[in-house]
Order: structure tokens, then sequence, then C-alpha cells
């Protein structure tokens, strides 16, 4: 499975293994090169990756099970953009930029409507 740009660049910057070039100090494959997982397809994932560096960014660790076949508590889609993110509440529908967004917006309407009923009602 071929991972996110962002995930590979989370791990590239993140990861204590994680050598130049795809490489890692852990793992080493059948061929003897220290190929790691998240970089080159070799059907393996990197335990290390999945425990320590991953769950230190929500929306990281929301990518990249996303994209596996797991299933990963309280993981959903955004309603507005599709991105994976974690809930936060049962009934919460979007990722927290687009319930911003949306919450902005919906008071730019609250205010307009309240002041066009505000100056009509003073004449």
């Amino acid at each position: 499975m071929e991972h996110n740009p962002k995930i590979k660049a989370f791990i590239a910057a993140r990861c204590a293994n994680y050598d130049t070039d795809g490489l890692c100090l852990l793992e080493t494959s059948e061929s003897g090169l220290r190929l790691c997982p998240i970089f080159h397809n070799i059907g393996k994932k990197c335990k290390y990756a999945e425990k320590a560096v991953i769950p230190g960014d929500a929306h990281i660790e929301a990518l990249y099970y996303a994209g596996k076949k797991e299933t990963v508590k309280n993981a959903d889609t955004c309603g507005d953009c599709q991105q994976p993110y974690f809930k936060k509440s049962n009934s919460q529908k979007r990722c927290k930029s687009c319930a911003d967004r949306r919450r902005k917006n919906k008071r730019i309407i609250y205010d307009a409507d309240y002041r066009s009923t505000r100056t009509n009602t003073s004449k």
C-alpha cells in the first residue's frame, strides 16, 4: 500500500529510527537492506511508527488508518471536505476547520439578518 506524502514527510521528520533515503535503523528485509516499510512497499507494517510516531498527530493518524483496512475507534470522514479526522463526540459531523468555517458563515448570516430587522423596526 502506497502511503500519503504527508505521512511520509511526518515520519521522515519525527521518527527516531528513520535514516536518509527511506532507510530504517530497526527493520531489515530479506535482502539485507534496511528498508523503511512506510517508504517502501514491502508488505510489512512498522510497529514502532504505529505506536510511537503516528499517534503524535491526530490528522496524520486518521490519514494513516484511513488507507488501511483496520478500523480505528472514533475515526470518521468529514462531511464537507471528505478528509479523515477523529471525532471528539458522537454528534460531530465535520473536522475542526470545516466546523469553524461553517460556524463563522452562519454567524455572518445571522448578524446580517439581525441588523436588517433591527434597522427596519426603528422607523
